[in-house]
């Protein structure tokens, strides 16, 4: 009796160990399943190499709580050949990058997050399109100041990331032209080596925002209306936006050359001297000569301002002269 006993607990004590056995193996096996483990492998999209293979932790980074030993461990896996030493880049879509992740990490693979593609470089220096904004950010900015108001960048269009050809060499941006306006600025990524030279250029281009007070019309004005100062107020706008130079407040007295609506910007080149004479306005119209000066009645017959020409009819005998504006009730002939 006491024989079959023990018998029965040695056999329990078997069971208990072979399935404790299945139960850590399929628990080790999980452990590499993307919905068990709280960590990735993030394959980057771009990536430069140093040696003649390709190792993961020089195209990858671990993303969450991976644990340490393990991560080093794989890091240091070797994959396929580097591409050539200053070579052109190589790249790899994201196809052929899973099927040649699965053949060098096994189940492993499973755990990685892939890009479209991957573009890998053999030496050199890799610059990602976070850095070439800050790189244009930090190139602008002081140009952008002397434009005045508040200036921000945004909508970049650079390349997703770019290879300097030898960490030796420099990155520059050279905007197109002296000068930059509100609205988008066209420019160049220049790569040079240590000698100064020129080893590529590659296009790119940014918006600039420009808000600033600006003069606009506080009621609607009418073509050839007077600007005067109840008819002009501020309003803050993005320069980027308008059509031409704004109005800086300054000379005249001006007229709009064009009717402008409520809080619509006044520009510089849609405002014209307030004429001192204007068309159908009686003026005298004053003779000159070395001993005799006559005075008669005249009609002008077009606009004109200080010290302008204008073309008047004498009321008198219906003639039509030109003559020089004196001030805005005489007009003079010599």
């Amino acid at each position: 009796m006491m024989s079959s006993a023990k018998q029965r607990v040695r056999t329990a004590a078997k069971f208990a160990v072979v399935v404790l056995t299945l139960y850590a193996a399929t628990f080790a096996h999980a452990a590499v399943k993307p919905g068990d483990t709280p960590w990735r492998i993030a394959v980057r999209e771009a990536a430069v190499v140093q040696g003649d293979t390709v190792t993961l932790g020089e195209i990858a980074q671990p993303m969450g709580p991976a644990p340490e030993e393990l991560w080093e461990k794989l890091a240091a896996t070797r994959l396929w050949p580097a591409p050539e030493a200053d070579g052109r880049p190589m790249a790899v879509n994201r196809d052929k990058l899973e099927q040649a992740l699965d053949h060098y990490l096994g189940d492993k693979a499973q755990l990685c997050l892939l890009p479209n593609r991957l573009v890998l470089r053999r030496g050199g220096t890799l610059l990602s399109q976070d850095e070439l904004a800050a790189l244009v950010v930090k190139t602008l900015t002081p140009r952008a100041k002397a434009l005045g108001g508040e200036v921000s960048f945004r909508d970049y269009r650079l390349p997703d990331n770019h290879f300097l050809r030898d960490a030796t060499n420099k990155l520059s941006v050279e905007p197109d032209g002296k000068r930059i306006e509100p609205g988008r600025i066209t420019f160049k990524l220049v790569e040079t080596d240590l000698r100064g030279e020129t080893v590529r250029q590659v296009s790119g281009s940014v918006f600039l925002d420009c808000f600033k007070d600006v003069m606009v019309a506080g009621a609607s004005i009418n073509r050839n209306e007077a600007l005067t100062p109840e008819k002009v107020t501020m309003r803050r706008m993005n320069t980027a936006y308008l059509k031409g130079e704004p109005w800086d407040g300054k000379g005249g007295p001006w007229r709009v050359t064009r009717p402008v609506g409520e809080l619509q910007p006044l520009y510089k080149d849609e405002l014209e001297v307030l004429p001192l004479v204007r068309r159908g306005e009686a003026v005298e119209l004053v003779y000159e000569g070395d001993f005799v000066k006559l005075k008669v009645l005249a009609e002008a017959l077009e606009d004109a301002g200080p010290g302008q020409s204008v073309r008047v009819r004498n009321m008198q005998s219906k003639r039509e002269v030109y003559a020089r504006v004196r001030d805005a009730h005489t007009v003079v002939v010599r």
